[in-house]
């Protein structure tokens, strides 16, 4: 009785480390997490840009009296 547990552990086992199928998700989760470091990294060096484009054109409306 305890031998045939033991082996039905050790083949469990066995199984459980030749499955990479939750690998294939680590690998997918730290690609998402690189792409998001890299948007954020990116809007960080270009928000200074971006506010003032979009501070000029605000700045055109009210000229035009649109603001």
């Amino acid at each position: 009785m305890l031998r045939s547990r033991l082996r039905e552990l050790a083949l469990a086992w066995t199984s459980l480390r030749r499955d990479e199928s939750g690998a294939t998700a680590v690998e997918y989760a730290l690609i998402c997490s690189l792409i998001t470091i890299a948007v954020v990294a990116a809007f960080s060096v270009f928000i200074p840009s971006l506010t003032a484009l979009y501070d000029g054109i605000a700045d055109h409306f009210a000229e035009i009296g649109w603001g």
